[in-house]
């Protein structure tokens, strides 16, 4: 042993005595007795021993043991050895230790513990042993700190040098936890130089020795850091400063002992991160104590504060505040709006070149061109949402300011409301044609119909959104982000539309828009049976669902983002871009595809084709009906589809026996009952589908084709029919439509499809049952003629 260690443990030799008086003894091992740094945590230990040793009424001794210096006992031999005496004389109660080497202090720590002595580390830790408790810095977080120092002196970056002891591992973990900090964020900006981090094996002159070789590269490094204070005891380091000083290395080091924060006062040290000793010999006596009688403690880590001493430069450094603008993504909106503008123009150019075609005049041309602007003025919302202030914040009385602002709900509430109250008001007419109870009567739809929910809904958009630009205008203005940099100063900013009470205006008018598209999908959820030659209703119900998902997705989205301009403007422009884009395709696409058949064809032409397809379409859905009822049943064993087939088969036979009985009763007979002759019953399926004959039509030339009776009861017929209907005289009617079946059995309801049938065979008049002057069988009635002033029948076929 020692004859150092022998002087050492000389205190515990006297102190022994007391021990049967209850004297509680604690033995403080530090790495070295000269150490400075080490002096805080010997008064924490000694006053903590008084102050706690007095509140329990029981006497603490506090002893400051360790080797004499730092370069006796490199290794930590010595410090296991002194504590392996303390442990084998039976001198301690319990034992703090600052670790020298981890891994040489392991297995007297572990003889201390299961002799009952409890043992705790301070300053630097022997994780592996089975010590209680760490008390100290967490060493990753300190080297952190002064990583942040360095950065808050040097914003700009540059290059950087280490220099530590890879013997200590509580100096180890400071490197990494420096060096994981320089890659963070800006740290992308700072490099280590080559050879870093440096060992200085605890020796202060090789610290002074790797410093000049690092200051003698060419370029230097910016800034050189020691992660502990032993290169600032050196007698060298005011030489070394003043020999590079023009070279402006930054010099930022752990600790800040007494002759460091001098140091940092003479501008011989940038920056400075220090422990707090003092507090962890108090906490090492709290500690050891509650241990000693058996008390719960905090927990295995036990930590403690540091502090940052840094100067602050006269000048601070430039400050470069990110405004997080849109910047080139604007492109993104922009060529969005180019796609949509394009698209709309161009169908609707589409639409007015081909108005005269059936299949357009059937969708109706002014409702075409009604949603392709609405989705044009949808779209040109994404123009103001692309501008920002460039980082110049604006004036709050700017106009500009408010217009960027104000014009984006404006524009998009009044597309919205264009193009979609015209898809409602489709559906709407689609739902209230084909669910009329009257069979044979025609459905009136007028303008001011479909001109209501347009207008109303503009109306209440302006009155909000009016009261919404005078009251409380939304302005562009600029907001602080979270986050200083070290002179307290704000970092980074984004820029928002604001206003004090947004919440009064944005819910009524998103209550107005949310409510018409609850209703257009509610019709178009009406209308999900309904079959039409174009199918028209589905797209639209399609286009709407398209609206209400990307909605409902894309709104909950904005509000998680909206303090990120860039993340917010890019959801918001591909939402507007997904909603208008949508529209547009499944309105106009499958329209343009079908309208290929209807080019180039005469008028009578492409009725005749449209009379084909329709009949088609109604056969197959009859076929379809048929298949379903054979396979389900009902509560009373029949299939409900069944039964309209069934209910329909009695219909036609008593048609064919009435159409018999007409062509031999009299006049007015034949009045009463012609309706069902053959001749009648593609008069009514033609004003069912509302199609005129023009002159290019083979039947409707001439009317002495018919035979005799059948041509007397055409007139009457006809009449007798519209005496039955609920004719108007309205100029501006936009459908004629009745249903092409009609029953005259009141418990059969309407079948919710749109079914346009066949003339069963029944209904054609051969020469054997019409008369003999007439061996044709009639396949087209006569064109309809109006008997009233002022009725028009039009040829707009809407499905």
């Amino acid at each position: 042993m020692y004859f150092k260690t022998l002087i050492t443990l000389l205190p515990f030799l006297l102190a022994r005595a007391q021990d049967a008086k209850g004297v509680i003894r604690i033995a403080m091992v530090t790495k070295a007795l000269t150490n400075p740094y080490f002096d805080g945590a010997r008064e924490g230990c000694i006053d903590g021993a008084l102050i706690l040793g007095g509140r329990m009424n029981v006497e603490v001794n506090c002893t400051y043991v360790g080797p004499e210096t730092e370069e006796e006992d490199e290794l930590g031999i010595q410090q296991s050895e002194i504590i392996a005496d303390l442990i084998n004389n039976d001198l301690v109660d319990g034992i703090t230790i600052s670790v020298r080497n981890a891994e040489v202090i392991v297995d007297v720590i572990n003889r201390a513990v299961e002799k009952g002595i409890p043992v705790v580390t301070f300053d630097s830790d022997a994780p592996l042993s089975n010590r209680q408790a760490y008390i100290g810095t967490d060493n990753t977080f300190f080297g952190a700190q002064i990583a942040k120092v360095l950065k808050q002196l040097q914003p700009n970056g540059g290059t950087y040098a280490l220099l530590t002891t890879f013997d200590s591992p509580n100096l180890q973990e400071r490197v990494r936890g420096f060096q994981e900090e320089m890659k963070r964020e800006k740290g992308v900006l700072w490099r280590e130089v080559i050879d870093s981090p440096a060992d200085i094996a605890a020796n202060v002159s090789i610290a002074i020795e790797k410093m000049q070789e690092f200051a003698r590269y060419d370029p230097p490094p910016t800034a050189i850091v020691p992660v502990m204070g032993a290169p600032m005891r050196s007698c060298c380091w005011k030489d070394f400063v003043n020999e590079h000083r023009s070279k402006n290395i930054t010099l930022v080091s752990g600790d800040a002992m007494p002759n460091q924060l001098e140091f940092l006062d003479r501008g011989y040290v940038q920056g400075l991160v220090g422990q707090l000793p003092y507090e962890m010999g108090l906490l090492s006596v709290d500690t050891l104590i509650k241990l000693i009688q058996d008390q719960p403690i905090k927990g295995d880590i036990i930590g403690t504060n540091v502090l940052s001493h840094l100067l602050i430069p006269l000048e601070l450094p430039p400050l470069e505040v990110d405004n997080n603008l849109i910047g080139s993504l604007d492109i993104v909106g922009f060529c969005l709006f180019a796609l949509i503008a394009a698209a709309a123009i161009g169908f609707s150019c589409w639409v007015l070149v081909y108005r005269n075609l059936i299949i357009v005049k059937a969708a109706q041309p002014f409702f075409l061109i009604m949603v392709a602007a609405g989705v044009l003025v949808l779209a040109s919302s994404l123009i103001p949402l692309s501008f920002d202030d460039n980082g110049i914040p604006f004036d709050p009385s700017d106009t500009e300011a408010k217009l960027i602002c104000m014009s984006v709900p404006w524009l998009a509430s009044t597309g919205f409301t264009i193009s979609f109250s015209a898809l409602f008001a489709k559906t709407m007419r689609v739902n209230k044609i084909f669910h009329s109870k009257s069979r044979f009567a025609r459905v009136e739809i007028k303008p001011k119909d479909v001109a209501l929910p347009f207008f109303g809904l503009l109306m209440a958009n302006t009155v909000i959104l009016t009261l919404w630009s005078v009251l409380d205008p939304l302005t562009y203005t600029r907001q602080d982000l979270p986050g200083l940099d070290g002179w307290d100063r704000v970092i980074a900013t984004y820029g928002a539309c604001k206003s004090e009470n947004v919440l009064r205006f944005l819910l009524p008018l998103a209550a107005v828009n949310l409510s018409l598209l609850a209703a257009a999908n509610w019709q178009a959820y009406e209308a999900r049976y309904i079959e039409s030659e174009f199918s028209e209703s589905k797209y639209i119900a399609t286009s709407m669902a398209s609206l209400l998902q990307a909605m409902l997705s894309g709104i909950p989205i904005l509000f998680v983002v909206k303090e990120s301009p860039q993340a917010f403007y890019l959801v918001i422009v591909f939402m507007i871009f997904t909603i208008a884009s949508a529209v547009l395709l499944l309105i106009f696409v499958p329209k343009i595809l079908l309208a290929q058949r209807f080019i180039g064809r005469s008028e009578g032409s492409q009725r005749r084709l449209l009379q084909e397809s329709i009949r088609a379409q109604a056969k197959d859905s009859r076929q379809r009906r048929s298949t379903r009822g054979t396979g389900s049943s009902n509560a009373s064993g029949f299939s409900s589809d069944f039964q309209f087939q069934e209910k329909s088969e009695r219909m036609h036979s008593r048609a064919k026996v009435d159409s018999r009985e007409s062509m031999n009763s009299s006049q007015s007979s034949l009045e009463f009952k012609s309706r069902r002759s053959s001749g009648h019953y593609l008069e009514s399926l033609k004003e069912d589908m509302m199609v005129e004959e023009d002159d290019s039509s083979p039947f409707a030339s001439n009317s002495s084709m018919l035979p005799n009776k059948a041509r007397e009861a055409a007139p009457y017929s006809t009449a007798s029919k519209r005496a039955s209907s609920d004719v108007y005289t309205s100029e501006n009617s936009d459908v004629q439509l009745s249903s092409a079946y009609a029953s005259e059995e009141p418990e059969m309801a309407p079948t919710p499809h749109l079914l346009v049938p066949e003339p069963p065979r029944e209904y054609d008049i051969s020469p054997d049952s019409a008369t003999e002057s007439a061996p044709v069988s009639i396949m087209q009635g006569p064109t309809l003629t109006s008997t009233q002033p002022g009725l028009k029948i039009s040829s707009d076929y809407f499905l």
